[in-house]
């Protein structure tokens, strides 16, 4: 989860400068982001079905784990037409907000 916070964070605060300096930040910071997501991907499901009782159950929280991941995949794409709907947006925060 580390990896993940640090790099979404940082590619949301960091990239400040001329904008050869942007987009080398931005992509070391998303390197790091996306190195942390995929980590994470595959062990909510085990984490989600780790001490359970039953196989079915196991079975169930690794299909909750897995069906949540689309809604999640979904949310950002929302969140830019919501901010891009507003006529009065400012460009730099809406940038940052969809990082």
């Amino acid at each position: 989860h580390t990896l993940t916070f640090v790099g979404a964070m940082s590619s949301g605060i960091a990239p400040w400068g001329s904008s050869e300096d942007v987009w080398r930040i931005m992509t070391c910071c998303r390197f790091v982001l996306g190195v942390g997501v995929g980590g994470n991907y595959p062990l909510s499901a085990a984490k989600a079905s780790h001490g359970v009782s039953s196989l079915r159950e196991a079975i169930t929280k690794a299909g909750v784990a897995f069906f949540w991941q689309g809604p999640g995949v979904v949310a950002p794409y929302a969140v830019g037409l919501l901010v891009l709907m507003d006529p009065e947006h400012n460009t730099s925060l809406a940038f940052r907000l969809l990082l």
